[in-house]
């Protein structure tokens, strides 16, 4: 068998970040246990998606936020899903509201 060699740009590996988290928040809704391998593919997704080519970045300075409303609409999904997963993007909470990273979309 021949080794393939597939390069991912960093919107593919946030794409398949995002995704994890919604197969394991599907697993905890439908209390199935929780799957090493998904948990360990996101911590190692998040690791490398916090590193640019000089190290880690400063994310709060150079990212946009936008409001759980927007990624609800973005996703098309409600807003209270965005708000329980929220914390797991990166998001951050302003006033009753929570504030999530654009990138994460």
């Amino acid at each position: 068998m021949t080794d393939v060699v597939v390069t991912l740009d960093r919107t593919d590996l946030e794409t398949c970040r995002v995704g994890l988290l919604w197969i394991q928040r599907h697993r905890e809704l439908h209390r199935q246990p929780a799957s090493p391998a998904i948990e360990r593919a996101i911590r190692n997704l998040e690791k490398v998606l916090s590193m640019s080519a000089s190290g880690p970045e400063d994310e709060a300075a150079q990212q946009n936020w936008i409001t759980s409303k927007q990624a609800a609409e973005r996703w098309g999904c409600s807003t209270r899903h965005v708000r329980r997963i929220a914390e797991r993007l990166g998001g951050r909470k302003d006033g009753r509201d929570w504030q999530i990273p654009e990138r994460e979309l």
